[in-house]
């Protein structure tokens, strides 16, 4: 879907997305998603806005397919990273781990990640840096899985924060937020390198806004479980947009977004 924040109309962007989940915009102002399984793409795409042409980036790793990407990041260099869990989806799970990948400008895709637990979110430090993963553990590969009477086994849920170095790897630093029942979805990264990470949690749903070191400095309230998030640009920086399950929320906020540099 498309919403303009001007006329504060909705219209379709494509259908079908091909299970489109996390979305980002890269350093040539493509629209960068992660698609998803369950019978859709599996993999990650870049679409022109002005042509509307769309171009697979990212469908195979080591010659299998990829398990389910769900989020992307991207930098100001043309690097994209991304998260491949599996939450949901009848196919087969090609993929040994569920890692963390980077896309070059080349094209050349590196598994960089892979000690994660199941990685969900990811954002880059304002400096590029650190990027932080988010883990969200169900204990399933489909949900569907727990009305059939298979009972989850939840593993690990908070936040990782790893070390960007120069040859292009990624090292793990620390946990800097480990959750307590809370289920950690999307996040975005402000220009002071605070991060807001969606809390997917129906007994306590809303937007959680941690410090660098993982602190909690406040909570933004939401009146239904909510996935995602992303800052506006240019007057609207400081205008934080929430995806829930049912609707698109806006908050005009304390903080602003980092700034994006479009070449």
């Amino acid at each position: 879907m498309k919403y303009d924040p001007t006329t504060e109309k909705v219209t379709v962007f494509r259908s079908p997305s091909g299970q489109a989940d996390g979305l980002a915009f890269d350093v040539a102002g493509r629209l960068i998603a992660a698609e998803a399984a369950d019978y859709g793409g599996r993999r990650i795409t870049a679409t022109d806005l002005k042509t509307g042409k769309a171009v697979i980036l990212a469908a195979e790793f080591d010659g299998r397919l990829l398990n389910s990407p769900n989020d992307v990041a991207t930098d100001n260099t043309g690097k994209i990273y991304f998260t491949d869990p599996r939450y949901f989806g009848k196919e087969a799970m090609d993929q040994a781990v569920q890692g963390v990948y980077r896309i070059d400008r080349d094209g050349r895709i590196s598994l960089i990640i892979a000690n994660a637990g199941k990685p969900n979110g990811i954002a880059l430090s304002p400096d590029k840096k650190t990027l932080y993963i988010d883990s969200n553990d169900n204990g399933l590969f489909d949900y569907r899985s727990s009305t059939a009477g298979l009972a989850p086994r939840r593993g690990f849920d908070g936040i990782l924060a790893y070390d960007l170095l120069e040859d292009g790897t990624a090292k793990f630093r620390e946990i800097i937020y480990q959750s307590l029942g809370s289920r950690p979805d999307g996040m975005r990264v402000d220009s002071d390198g605070n991060i807001f990470v969606a809390n997917y949690d129906p007994s306590h749903p809303g937007i959680l806004v941690l410090s660098p070191k993982g602190e909690e400095i406040g909570y933004i309230q939401t009146p239904e479980t909510v996935t995602n998030c992303e800052f506006g640009i240019g007057a609207e920086s400081n205008v934080l947009f929430i995806t829930g399950n049912k609707a698109l929320y806006k908050i005009v906020t304390t903080h602003q977004g980092q700034k994006k540099a479009y070449q």
